[in-house]
């Protein structure tokens, strides 16, 4: 008879050798399931069948229950992930839970760890931010890259409540995982880095012998800099880190983990070795690359040495785009006018050499900007025309580490033709870059300050103000992110500019992109590029559109601002916000702009929240630069 239940036969093929009876029984099931008392258990046993076809028709009839069932209708979606899936049964399981979990009143999360573990991995972010935070899914958003510093903070120090240990133990423990786990992401490893890093020494030692054991042993280079970092930091000491560090790996790791440590005075008591490394003719690969792109790292005071230290280097032929890109970050004022013009020639010659195929890449770009930059610095209109000539209308524009600036000040390009800009970030902050109308970078950046970082365009790019005219712009990147933007030269002549517009950085942070007629002709006329001092738009009586948006967040600016000479302790912040970030970022060495709570926030609202901290009276703030 039609639709009778038969609980013996269902029970009959349920236990058929040949699957696809077994799972035309498990539909059947489905069908009957108000029916059969103990439809619920015969669907877990299924889901559990050596066939995915017939677990995929268990996991499909879970989704029919509610009520009182849902619960154990959870249990059957669960136990499929105790097996291997494709793509169907991962479509059926997450439009079961979807539904089931609807049904529930509170999240409803599997206790067998292994299958927690294997339902978080195919949850994406969103999925994840709306679990119950237990250990597994800490543990989970800890090795995710979308959450930001403050976030993995709370979620350490949730972690350690639910533990009953420490922060900066389960931080030491969240890398060691991270570090052990096959296809791990570098940058959240670098990110966690950062973290342990920052921490005071106080609260290491505990952790000092496996932060020991991951210098030494870790698999992820990123971990191994991070562990290295952390002990120059705590120890303080070049001279007791460098006999520590003798192996090759370690040397590499404590060469390139200097870029992590915050203090510059540290930084720079690793000179003598730097130079020592580069003078040893055995120093080669990547240990002599990662010693000389640390050698602007180690100072101001050092820059003029270190100069010299690179102009031999890029006479030998030795790294040279390491030594363009090290050399680039120096302070111009740092550069020997005497040698400028022997090392163009020098570059030259090279880039004579290279196949014009290879002349778009960026390595060759940034050796012909640096070989353009002295010749002008040497006053060879001649030299730096021949390598214009070699060149292609692509521009790297890189930043400078904790120094607030781009490494390049002006580009100079034809007008109406194309050209390209690379644009990298390598310093500890998010960054964009924005080209813009002339004498416009300072009010896009205070229109900027008043957005929140949740406010972006069509393309998911944040701080761009409208109202104005923007020719291109990249997302804001993260450390070690770059991107590469493709524009038309404007047809009308002038003086147009690039600009860091997150909060707080577009005062300082910019440059000129200069649109000529003829461009050996304006590099003729002006071989050195001179941006104009900084200072805040006047106001003569009226009120523009930017002056409207700020004063209706309540700020009155200083202006104009002095001549600024920004170095790791300088900041900007806002008065009324001082009080608890600018005082974390005096205990260190640098104070620069990011969206995390270890560094000085800019005037204006948190990049992580779009409000001002707790402790501002964000109608009674101004904003001033200071040098602590």
């Amino acid at each position: 008879m039609h639709n009778v239940v038969n609980p013996e036969l269902i029970a009959t093929v349920l236990k058929s050798p040949e699957p696809r009876a077994r799972a035309q029984a498990v539909r059947v099931v489905c069908y009957q399931r108000d029916r059969i008392p103990n439809a619920l258990a015969l669907l877990k046993a299924a889901a559990n069948d050596p066939s995915p076809r017939v677990r995929l028709e268990a996991v499909r009839a879970a989704s029919f229950f509610n009520g009182p069932d849902v619960p154990k209708a959870l249990e059957v979606a669960y136990d499929v992930l105790k097996h291997d899936t494709d793509y169907y049964l991962d479509y059926c399981v997450k439009e079961t839970l979807r539904q089931l979990q609807s049904l529930s009143k509170e999240k409803v999360l599997p206790a067998e760890p292994a299958v927690l573990a294997a339902l978080i991995t195919r949850m994406d972010d969103k999925e994840l931010e709306a679990q119950p935070e237990v250990e597994a899914v800490l543990v989970a958003k800890l090795q995710r890259k979308s959450y930001d510093l403050a976030k993995r903070d709370r979620f350490l120090k949730e972690l350690a409540r639910l533990r009953n240990s420490d922060p900066v133990a389960e931080l030491v423990t969240a890398i060691k995982t991270l570090d052990g786990k096959d296809g791990a992401d570098a940058a959240v490893a670098t990110e966690l880095g950062k973290m342990l890093v920052a921490t005071p020494a106080a609260r290491l030692e505990k952790v000092i012998p496996q932060v020991t054991e991951l210098a030494k042993n870790a698999r992820m280079p990123a971990v191994s800099r991070a562990a290295w970092a952390t002990l120059i930091m705590k120890d303080r000491k070049a001279d007791d880190v460098w006999a520590a560090s003798a192996d090759g790996k370690s040397r590499l790791a404590v060469v390139s983990g200097l870029a992590l440590v915050t203090d510059p005075a540290v930084r720079a008591a690793f000179y003598p070795q730097l130079t020592a490394l580069l003078a040893d003719v055995k120093t080669k690969g990547p240990v002599r690359k990662a010693a000389i792109l640390a050698l602007p790292l180690t100072g101001a005071q050092n820059a003029e040495a270190s100069f010299k230290v690179l102009a031999n280097e890029l006479k030998e032929g030795r790294e040279r785009a390491a030594v363009a890109g090290a050399m680039m970050q120096l302070p111009r004022t740092s550069w020997d006018k005497a040698s400028a013009g022997d090392l163009a020639q020098g570059v030259l010659n090279y880039a004579k050499s290279v196949d014009a195929k290879r002349r778009a890449d960026q390595d060759f770009v940034e050796l012909n900007q640096l070989g353009m930059e002295l010749a002008s610095l040497a006053g060879n209109s001649g030299l730096r025309k021949e390598l214009r000539s070699l060149g292609v209308s692509v521009f790297v524009i890189k930043t400078v580490h904790e120094q607030l600036r781009f490494d390049t000040q002006r580009i100079v390009v034809e007008k109406g033709k194309p050209f390209e800009i690379l644009f990298e970030n390598t310093d500890v902050m998010p960054h964009n870059l924005v080209v813009v109308e002339p004498d416009q970078h300072l009010n896009i950046g205070m229109a900027a300050m008043t957005m929140s970082p949740n406010d972006k365009d069509k393309k998911g790019r944040a701080y761009l103000p409208k109202n104005f005219k923007i020719l291109d712009a990249t997302h804001m990147l993260e450390p070690g992110q770059k991107e590469k933007l493709q524009l038309k030269a404007p047809d009308k002549e002038g003086n147009y500019e690039f600009v860091c517009t997150f909060p707080g950085h577009a005062m300082i942070m910019w440059g000129q992109v200069v649109v000529t007629g003829d461009v050996e002709g304006y590099l003729q006329a002006n071989p050195v590029p001179h941006l104009p001092m900084a200072t805040m738009p006047a106001r003569s009586g009226e009120v523009n559109q930017v002056d409207q948006s700020i004063a209706h967040q309540g700020r009155r600016w200083q202006r104009p601002f002095p001549p600024l000479v920004i170095s790791s302790r300088s900041q900007l912040s806002c008065r009324a916000c001082s009080a608890p970030e600018v005082r974390s970022a005096r205990a260190r060495s640098t104070s620069v702009f990011v969206s995390s709570p270890r560094y000085s926030l800019p005037a204006g609202p948190s990049p992580s929240t779009g409000r001002h901290s707790p402790s501002c009276r964000a109608n009674a703030s101004s904003a001033t630069v200071r040098e602590s």
